[in-house]
């Protein structure tokens, strides 16, 4: 994957002043987020950074999304101590940029999108973050919704040619969160490892 490739095509929604971005956690863009911040320092970007979505496991946990940026001064993290699960979904609602300059989601094995799985409560409900009290791939989750989703600028990102199979099988799904999300959403872009895939390729297959 070319990092510098994937962070210039980014560095074009940002600018000098201040930016606010929404990260997916998971192992996928681990690396190219080292990468990335280290980039926006040396050009000079300044970053707010959310999630947009985490593991509801007390903190600490190294499996926590949110240790991959909590060296970052201008995170904010979704898990806070002495907090309950719904009530960190309940402040983070607040606390979430309304105007990200981008939002950048991995997809998953599976097709879901931050913590957006099949038949999920995230694809109907009217928050912005919800609390799901119900085990996904073996965790209960905090998670953006389809409803914050919609009228923001989206950045799907594909890390083999696997999971972009996966992706277009999801996009001819009616149920589907990535269905619903482009029914919605016009402006949503697609990245194959470092390659941005036209809309004119798939976009028929809706």
């Amino acid at each position: 994957m070319n990092f510098s490739k994937i962070s210039l095509y980014l560095s074009k929604s940002l600018n000098k002043r201040k930016n606010n971005i929404v990260l997916s956690g998971g192992k996928s863009l681990k690396n190219f987020y080292k990468f990335f911040l280290k980039y926006a320092e040396r050009n000079k970007i300044n970053l707010n950074i959310f999630l947009s979505d985490e593991r509801c496991l007390n903190f600490p946990n190294k499996n926590l999304n949110q240790n991959l940026f909590s060296k970052f001064k201008n995170f904010a993290p979704i898990i806070l101590p002495n907090k309950t699960f719904s009530k960190c979904a309940s402040l983070y609602e607040k606390k979430i940029t309304k105007f990200p300059n981008f939002i950048l989601l991995s997809v998953g094995n599976d097709g879901h999108i931050a913590s957006i799985f099949e038949n999920s409560e995230a694809l109907k409900s009217k928050k912005k973050m919800i609390f799901l009290d119900r085990k996904y791939h073996g965790f209960r989750r905090i998670t953006l919704t389809l409803e914050y989703l919609k009228d923001k600028k989206i950045i799907l990102f594909c890390r083999n040619l696997l999971r972009f199979k996966t992706f277009i099988k999801c996009l001819k799904d009616k149920n589907h969160i990535i269905n619903n999300l482009y029914k919605i959403n016009n402006n949503v872009e697609l990245i194959l490892k470092d390659k941005i895939i036209k809309k004119e390729i798939y976009k028929k297959i809706l």
